[in-house]
């Protein structure tokens, strides 16, 4: 029994080595570091976007903890119904990596010019 609990306890830590997936439909959202004007846009909510731990942060590389928690604020986007993220603020943690945002629902034409 000890051992089926460490397999599965190593197999949870390795699975947790990656970064967050960006879901296929948020790989379109802009992501933005300085607001653009928005004029037309709806603003859909205030989002958090993270990744790491207190237990799996030391097997993660710092890149895949950014990757991660800038996928899931674009996924957090998508699950609002934004397409456009204005990032606010980033927490660098000693064991994880946040941002905060806010999603926005553009027009097709409006989503255009922000590029």
């Amino acid at each position: 029994m000890i051992k089926i609990t460490l397999l599965v306890l190593l197999f949870t830590a390795l699975a947790a080595c990656s970064a967050i997936p960006l879901h296929e439909d948020a790989g379109a959202i802009q992501l933005h570091w300085v607001a653009p004007d928005l004029s037309g846009c709806e603003f859909k909510g205030e989002i958090v976007g993270s990744q790491g731990s207190w237990y799996d942060f030391w097997i993660i590389s710092n890149a895949s903890l950014t990757h991660g928690a800038l996928n899931d604020l674009k996924n957090a986007a998508m699950a609002q119904g934004g397409n456009v993220v204005v990032a606010l603020r980033f927490q660098d943690f000693a064991t994880s990596v946040t941002f905060l945002g806010q999603a926005y629902a553009c027009p097709a034409d409006v989503v255009k010019t922000l590029r």
